[in-house]
């Protein structure tokens, strides 16, 4: 390192394999104030076989280099090491199996379980339509922000719900493009169809 601790800017990290992915980001962050450009490099012994585990940690801290990058860190090292049991001490599975929504409402029913509330009803209406509908990145770039309106979306259960999170779309990122009115839309039609409630006649 070159100078004090608070103006080093390059740092060296040996063994680099050997390390938690949340390691790996605190050491690097050691590194680098405001404007002043640092750098990271990590040392792996050529003579060492990296695990699939290690190989996937060290892809991740080299992705995810930019400011702020702190929750994606967070949600990959979820997915490498597995989220385990939802609420007990043995550790096994992968959040990648099912999916980040999935997951939420996996841990939401466990809890509501040992707490002794009833389940948590999911829309029992799915929309499969034709035509494109998400957040453009160009729209909503940020990727917790982004998960955190999906989230909302899924769980509107009236037209009034998904016309509040349209107001606070255009509120904070402008008039929403085509793909992010699809997504509104397909969300009001599944509000709609969830309150005719379930079809009780015979299917031809």
């Amino acid at each position: 390192m070159r100078g004090g601790l608070g103006q080093a800017n390059t740092i060296f990290i040996d063994e680099a394999d050997t390390y938690g992915l949340a390691d790996l980001h605190q050491l690097r962050g050691r590194v680098g104030r405001s404007h002043h450009r640092a750098w990271c490099y990590l040392l792996v012994d050529e003579a060492a076989r990296l695990t699939s585990t290690a190989a996937k940690r060290l892809r991740a801290i080299q992705e995810f280099s930019s400011m702020g990058a702190g929750f994606s860190l967070a949600m990959r090292d979820l997915e490498i090491r597995g989220a385990g049991n939802l609420l007990g001490t043995q550790q096994g599975g992968h959040i990648a199996t099912v999916g980040y929504e999935p997951y939420c409402q996996l841990l939401e029913q466990a809890v509501r379980g040992l707490k002794a509330l009833p389940p948590a009803e999911p829309p029992p209406v799915t929309i499969d339509l034709p035509g494109e509908a998400w957040l453009p990145r160009d729209y909503c770039s940020d990727f917790r922000t982004k998960n955190d309106i999906y989230r909302r979306l899924s769980r509107a259960r009236e037209a009034a719900q998904v016309d509040e999170l349209a107001r606070e779309l255009a509120d904070r990122f402008g008039q929403p493009p085509e793909e992010a009115r699809q997504l509104l839309d397909f969300a009001h039609l599944r509000c709609r169809a969830t309150a005719c409630g379930p079809f009780r006649g015979d299917i031809l």
